[in-house]
């Protein structure tokens, strides 16, 4: 229970950054940003590997962006949040053991994609992923209608859908919508 007066505090988890970024974490920097911009106090925690790249495709959100090397580093990030965001597969397994012991945070993960379907039936990917559905005793946001399905069919997990937000930085009227796709297109 968050204490009259403070604001709940997020930190989504990152598994990594493909070059240039990619749907998925420009979605959760995006949700990242519009929650600090409301208030919400909101960080993106990457691995020490990838916090520069994410530095570089997302310089408008440099302060949210936090790096860690260790287990030890991501607890202390982790800190006094109220909501830990897992983002991907591979970041259920490491937030949960990051959170061992901490009832008091809610874990939840934010489910993007079916990432089973991202690798070979019985591969390490399509396994790590099939499992991390309930790896987490907390219940899955998607931001699609069908992701929200395929999950709690297959895995019996409770699915929230997330409704779509919006860039207003990146949307604009029909007049300005070239210049507007040349901006937020391009990561720089």
């Amino acid at each position: 229970m968050v204490p009259a007066g403070r604001a709940l505090e997020l930190a989504y988890l990152l598994p990594g950054l493909p070059p240039g970024g990619g749907g998925g974490t420009h979605s959760v920097v995006q949700e990242a940003r519009t929650l600090s911009a409301l208030g919400v106090p909101a960080t993106v925690l990457v691995p020490a590997d990838a916090i520069d790249r994410a530095r570089e495709v997302y310089p408008e959100a440099r302060e949210i962006l936090r790096g860690f090397d260790t287990e030890e580093q991501l607890r202390a990030l982790l800190g006094e949040v109220d909501v830990a965001v897992a983002t991907e597969a591979p970041s259920v397994r490491r937030l949960r053991d990051a959170l061992s012991g901490r009832a008091e945070t809610l874990v939840a993960y934010y489910v993007q994609d079916y990432e089973p379907l991202f690798g070979p039936a019985g591969g390490p990917r399509s396994d790590e992923a099939l499992l991390s559905y309930r790896a987490i005793p907390a219940s899955c946001r998607s931001p699609r209608p069908a992701g929200c399905a395929i999950v709690a069919a297959a895995h019996g997990v409770r699915v929230v859908k997330v409704e779509p937000s919006l860039d207003r930085s990146c949307s604009s009227p029909a007049r300005r919508a070239i210049s507007a796709i040349g901006r937020c297109a391009s990561p720089g």
